[in-house]
């Protein structure tokens, strides 16, 4: 996944593969235009369900998350980009900018959210724990978490697919 910060917000619909309507933080006059048939979204999503899986696995592992959060099946993708220089030449050293992009419940998007941590600190960078998915990663699970408990969806634990539901193998 490759994209300006703003573009989640703007086409995350996308990848969800539906119109989310006129949510918090979505302009009221945006038209979506689908650009991915659905069969292409669900198996996007379904790729990025098993970043998502590892980020919280890791993340738990080593206690940025709690176990049980989140409770929803998601999908996401990291980033981390060095820090350009304001004179356009070249980047800092040892700056970042780590994000993590992520929607739930992965097989019934209801929220996408983008989370971007401006230089998370020499301390990450020097242990090695400064890319989007140590950073900005567990963020973005407990935003989900809150925000779906919020809507009053189900956990997913709740609200398992039947086994028969269309899942895409193929990548």
């Amino acid at each position: 996944l490759h994209v300006r910060p703003r573009e989640p917000v703007g086409h995350g619909s996308e990848v969800l593969g539906k119109d989310m309507g006129n949510t918090v933080g979505r302009p009221p006059d945006l038209n979506p235009v689908s650009v991915l048939p659905a069969r292409v979204a669900l198996d996007a999503r379904l790729a990025m369900r098993e970043v998502a899986r590892v980020m919280v696995e890791r993340n738990q592992q080593h206690g940025r998350l709690p176990e049980g959060v989140p409770a929803y099946d998601l999908f996401g993708k990291s980033g981390t980009a060095k820090i350009a220089r304001p004179d356009g030449r070249g980047y800092f050293q040892k700056q970042y900018v780590s994000s993590f992009v992520a929607g739930a419940p992965a097989l019934e998007p209801r929220v996408c959210v983008l989370v971007v941590i401006d230089d998370p600190g020499p301390e990450r960078i020097s242990d090695r724990s400064h890319y989007g998915s140590a950073v900005a990663g567990p963020v973005a699970a407990r935003v989900l978490h809150e925000t779906l408990e919020y809507l009053g969806v189900p956990h997913d634990s709740e609200n398992e697919p039947p086994a028969d539901a269309p899942v895409s193998t193929h990548f």
